[in-house]
């Protein structure tokens, strides 16, 4: 949903192989926002992000603490509801990254976006963006503006396979809408519930 003003952040412990799932709502056009990131503030720090810059969504992972690899996209038909995938598998030292299910990404030269020592280089999964530790040297928070979200964010202790990256967009373009009803029995007073899910084009 709305992230607001504030970012969500939580810690989290993952296996060697996962994958990463999430739509993200685009509305405004800036130079740098955090998506979502799992430590990786810095280059030098393990973990990984998912950022956009300008017209690119990029996908940086550090395994070891030492370098980074970033894999970065055009992204297309700018604003609007997209599809995020990112597969990691620090055994092999391998990543994999699909935007609205194509694997088209290219290899970049990761740039340090942050000044070492501006943020806490914590090891936590932070969804929504962040800004420095003093305030008003960067804004990175893709969740200030209003209007832009995130929805449907999952991990998964494996690497997903293609057909279910694919799954992901067979009956829309946009986040799943759920909606659910309660009906009380004034009998019994049993409540029961019913539920219904849609997916439709997005913007």
């Amino acid at each position: 949903g709305s992230l607001g003003d504030s970012a969500f952040t939580t810690a989290v412990e993952l296996p060697e192989i996962y994958t990463v799932s999430f739509w993200f709502y685009v509305a405004e056009n800036t130079e740098t926002k955090m998506i979502a990131n799992l430590g990786n503030k810095t280059l030098a720090q393990k973990g990984w992000t998912v950022y956009l810059q300008s017209s690119s969504l990029n996908f940086r992972v550090n395994f070891s603490g030492e370098t980074s690899l970033q894999l970065s996209t055009a992204l297309e038909h700018f604003f609007g509801w997209h599809h995020f995938v990112g597969v990691m598998n620090s055994t092999s030292g391998e990543i994999q990254s699909f935007l609205n299910g194509s694997g088209n990404w290219t290899l970049q030269h990761p740039q340090e976006l942050v000044e070492v020592g501006s943020v806490a280089e914590d090891f936590q999964l932070t969804i929504g963006g962040y800004t420095d530790a003093a305030g008003g040297h960067f804004n990175y928070r893709f969740g200030e503006v209003p209007s832009q979200w995130v929805d449907d964010f999952r991990i998964y202790t494996r690497a997903l396979k293609d057909t279910e990256i694919a799954s992901f967009l067979t009956k829309g373009t946009c986040p799943v809408t759920a909606s659910f009803t309660s009906i009380q029995d004034p009998k019994t007073n049993v409540v029961s519930f019913d539920g219904s899910a849609s997916q439709g084009e997005g913007l």
